[in-house]
């Protein structure tokens, strides 16, 4: 026996199956289980087609890769929905994000603040122009199922540039056991909304210390600056200083050179061990002995860079408050969102892109549960 399920679904991602209405399977979540199953499979495959293939093996459920693709982008919208109207439960609060500064463990509340950016890849409009020729082509010599009529296609427009930069903001305590980001590619205006609606989620201002922890680029200082609290401490991050030394080191000193790579990690010590005035003094000295207008660039450059960033590099000072000076959550979280969208291949339009990213950030921020139980509740 065989049976045929019709499932509604509406512009916010709410589904209604009627046959589970009228076999009491509504109440029991299990269509909802099921989905949550093929969203799982289809954001840790490496591909759609093979995400099919798994879902065969596994439950015995038959399901096109344009189907699957588009399921996972529409929740992937509603889980977006969810954030912006806030039907999403957090358990992310700064009174529970304490330090263990003192020895009893009562230390201040801490919460860090990272924002990066990553590149996912597009399809520009005459790759999706060729693929929708490709589907529709395709179609023609599928079987037509009887009394049953196939929605027409629609040619999508394509991205202008093949590489589309996505901005992460994460929220994390000092032990790392609470985490939160998210991900957009609106712009400006919506990267600083995003750190506005995420600090109000959690109740940043409420937090007694505040650090942003960045890579020193002007566009992330601006952002933090007009969107975060003025006593938000903010600290160049370790290992983009430490590039810039040997980017500099390379151009001075050469590749493969024992003294050069003396000289890098003499300036970075300073650096790190607070010895501003010995860091400096190093360069300008490095400077005055150059003859080379490339080599006099490449140190004024390091100069410049320094001394703009100099309150932010202060670590000795971080040290000594317990900071951390590195990215390392910002930076993961960033590679661990854009593993799934950059496989062989894959081109991606805005949205598909963003909800996919929405789909991957839930599970990165732990929320993976409390949505799917906030969407068996609605």
């Amino acid at each position: 026996m065989e049976l045929r399920r019709r499932r509604y679904e509406n512009g916010a991602g709410c589904i209604v199956t009627p046959f589970h209405e009228s076999s009491d399977l509504a109440a029991c979540g299990v269509a909802l289980a099921g989905r949550e199953l093929c969203w799982r499979i289809a954001t840790d495959s490496g591909a759609f087609t093979r995400a099919t293939s798994i879902l065969v093996r596994m439950a015995l459920w038959k399901i096109s890769v344009e189907k699957l693709r588009i399921r996972a982008v529409s929740e992937g919208r509603a889980g977006l929905a969810w954030h912006v109207h806030e039907q999403l439960e957090v358990d992310f609060e700064p009174m529970k994000c304490r330090t263990n500064r003192t020895s009893d463990g009562a230390g201040p509340s801490r919460v860090y603040v990272g924002i990066d950016g990553f590149m996912l890849p597009m399809g520009t409009d005459g790759e999706l122009g060729k693929r929708c020729e490709k589907a529709v082509q395709r179609r023609k010599g599928m079987k037509r199922t009887r009394g049953g009529r196939r929605a027409k296609m629609k040619r999508r427009a394509g991205a202008e540039q093949r590489f589309n930069v996505m901005t992460l903001v994460t929220l994390y305590d000092q032990d790392k056991t609470h985490r939160r980001g998210r991900a957009t590619n609106a712009g400006v205006k919506q990267a600083g909304r995003l750190i506005r609606n995420m600090a109000a989620d959690v109740k940043l201002r409420q937090s007694q210390e505040i650090v942003a922890v960045t890579d020193g680029d002007e566009w992330f200082a601006k952002r933090v600056q007009a969107n975060l609290p003025a006593t938000t401490t903010v600290i160049l991050d370790y290992l983009h200083a430490s590039l810039h030394v040997h980017q500099t080191r390379r151009t001075v000193l050469g590749e493969e050179n024992a003294r050069g790579n003396e000289w890098a990690e003499h300036l970075l010590g300073d650096i790190y061990g607070g010895g501003w005035d010995d860091a400096w003094e190093l360069v300008v000295r490095t400077r005055s002995r150059s003859r080379s207008r490339v080599r006099q660039k490449s140190l004024d450059d390091l100069m410049r860079y320094l001394v703009e960033r100099r309150e932010k590099v202060d670590y000795a000072s971080c040290r000594d408050a317990g900071y951390d000076v590195g990215s390392g959550p910002t930076e993961s979280m960033c590679k661990s969102l854009s593993r799934r969208m950059k496989g062989i291949g894959m081109r991606w339009t805005g949205k598909n892109a963003v909800s996919m990213v929405a789909l991957e950030s839930l599970h990165l921020s732990g929320l993976w549960p409390n949505y799917w139980s906030t969407r068996l509740a609605a």
